[in-house]
Formats: structure tokens, sequence, C-alpha cells
């Protein structure tokens, strides 16, 4: 209400002289509009510039908090993500490590297979070939008697042309045994 006393002061003096706008001085004008811009206008654009802010300072902490929340639950999302296909990949690796190992016995067990096969023939092999070396040897041992016992002959004959008795020879009958021979 002081604006109200201000206007009813008198001009002296002044711009416009005594009788002012409206009944009023310019200073009265001119002191209610300071009046008003200090006292109801200003304090009234602050208090708006403070729930301005405080709003704006709400909203972003409510936004913070939102994005805090969001990135909670997608980490919590990617975390779930993560788990399934690290399990997808470890059940798909056991899967595979199960199907080598089988492969690699299989693969074990056609070889010792094999092996054996390879040995039983070669066995087999050794035999008939050892089978075919006594033949062979029987007939050769054969032939060498053969052959000794052909050229003893062929001594004893060669001997006897010559008209020399061979060691061996019973005596003639024509011959008078002698004491000691041939017993």
């Amino acid at each position: 209400m002081e604006w109200f006393f201000l206007a009813q002061e008198p001009v002296t003096g002044g711009l416009s002289g005594a009788a002012g706008w409206a009944g009023l001085g310019a200073s009265g004008l001119l002191a209610m509009v300071l009046y008003w811009v200090l006292m109801h206008h200003i304090p009234s654009k602050d208090k708006m510039l403070k729930e301005v802010l405080e709003g704006h300072n709400k909203v972003e902490q409510q936004q913070r908090d939102d994005h805090k929340e969001m990135l909670a639950r997608e980490q919590d999302s990617h975390k779930e993500v993560m788990a399934k296909e690290q399990n997808d990949y470890k059940e798909i690796m056991s899967k595979q490590f199960q199907e080598q190992r089988a492969t690699i016995i299989q693969i074990t067990v056609d070889n010792r297979d094999a092996v054996k096969e390879v040995t039983n023939h070669c066995e087999k092999e050794l035999q008939r070939m050892t089978d075919v070396w006594r033949r062979d040897m029987d007939v050769l041992t054969k032939s060498v008697e053969n052959l000794t016992e052909a050229i003893s002959d062929l001594h004893i004959r060669k001997t006897r042309r010559q008209g020399k008795p061979f060691p061996h020879d019973p005596p003639k009958p024509s011959e008078p045994r002698k004491h000691g021979e041939g017993d």
C-alpha cells in the first residue's frame, strides 16, 4: 500500500505539471510502475524461475532414474541373453565333443580291426612262405641226396672201370677173403 501514499503526494515541479495522468503526477505513475516491478513482477518472476528450475530438476532427475532403470533392465536382459547363449554354446560344444569322441573311438576300433586283419594276413603269408620254403628245402635236400648218390655211383663205376677195388665193395667171390676185412 505504499504506492497509494506515494501516488497522493503533490507534484511540485515535475515534467507535466500538477495535473499528471489520471489525476496523478508523473512521478506518482512512475513510482507505481517501479513499485509494481520491484515488489510484484520481479519476485513473481523469481518464484516462477525457481518453480521452473525445480520442475526441470525434477524432470531431469526422473529422466536419470528412468534411464538407470532402463539400463538395469537392459543389463539384466543382456545377462539373460548372454547366459542363454553361453548355455547354448556349451551344449553345442559338448555335443560336438561327444560326437568327436565317438568318431575317434570308432576310428580307433576300425584301426584296431584293420591292424588285426593285416596281422592275420601277414601270419598267413608267413606260414604259406614257410611251408613253401620247407617244401623247397625238402626238394633241394632230396636233390642234393640224389646228386650225392649219383656222384658216388659215378665214382664207383669209374673206379671199377679202372680195375681198382672200391673200399666199400664186397670182396669178389673168386678172391679169398682175408681175415679182418669186411667185418
